[in-house]
């Protein structure tokens, strides 16, 4: 324990993003997004921009088609877009 002195501490320096448009985010998450045929529950909560309850709610009233394995609910991308692409609203409401 004497020897406090003589330990050195590592910080990591951790470089932040710099602050520019939304584009870029956008373009970033998008590319997380291509290369992924199957998505957790988080990743559809961020995919679809809806929070965890409202995703367990949609796969309870049969809306969201969901896969579980391990207790663990899995899901297709390209059923959530097709779900995003079905559900076009054309008009006021």
């Amino acid at each position: 324990m004497g020897n406090k002195n003589n330990v050195q501490r590592v910080q990591k320096v951790v470089e932040k993003p710099a602050k520019s448009d939304n584009n870029q985010t956008e373009t970033m998450s998008q590319t997380i997004f291509d290369n992924l045929i199957w998505l957790g529950t988080e990743e559809a909560v961020k995919y679809l921009r809806k929070t965890t309850n409202a995703l367990r709610i949609a796969v309870h009233r049969g809306q969201i088609k969901c896969y579980k394995w391990r207790r663990r609910l899995y899901f297709k991308r390209e059923e959530l877009d097709r779900l995003l692409e079905s559900s076009i609203n054309y008009g006021g409401i």
